[in-house]
């Protein structure tokens, strides 16, 4: 995977856009405000531990804001799949989740990142705030879809263990 999947890209790398570089700035208020009000609205998430929590979402978002770097947007598109996968999955073999608390923590983030975006004076215009909506949205899709398949696999073997253990006395 490329270097956008750290979480770590820079604010002062004159590669990026000066948007780009303005979300990177409020990174972290972003990302906690997140995790206050996900923790607050989500049952399920209220105990798990912080890297649980956390998970992807660094990463997540800065592959979001690298979107809105010129040249950046088609090397982006296949890491935001990645990590939107990785963490369904996740959240599949590691929390209570079930689909609705999948679905609602990433519409937390998108109403959140777009109010602290203003907030913070990061001023998007209507094709990047279109952007940012349509690929959270299209996350949202594969992060189901990543969870329901480790879902049915966890299904699947356990139906197997019960019928190995029904044929054997």
């Amino acid at each position: 995977m490329s270097e956008n999947l750290t979480g770590h890209l820079s604010p002062s790398d004159p590669a990026l856009s000066p948007v780009t570089r303005a979300m990177l700035v409020v990174r972290e208020p972003v990302l906690q405000a997140w995790m206050d009000q996900v923790r607050g609205t989500v049952p399920q998430a209220k105990e798990l531990p912080l890297p649980i929590l956390e998970n992807t979402l660094p990463a997540y978002f800065d592959t979001l804001a690298a979107l809105l770097t010129p040249g950046y947007s088609a090397r982006v598109v296949t890491d935001l799949g990645a990590v939107a996968s990785e963490h369904g999955g996740e959240r599949a073999r590691l929390t209570p989740y079930d689909a609705t608390a999948l679905i609602h923590e990433l519409q937390i983030f998108r109403d959140v990142l777009l109010r602290e975006l203003a907030r913070h004076g990061v001023d998007l215009d209507e094709s990047q705030r279109a952007t940012l909506v349509a690929h959270i949205d299209a996350t949202i899709r594969e992060r189901a879809y990543a969870f329901t398949v480790v879902q049915a696999g966890v299904r699947e073997q356990v139906v197997a263990s019960m019928a190995h253990a029904l044929r054997t006395p």
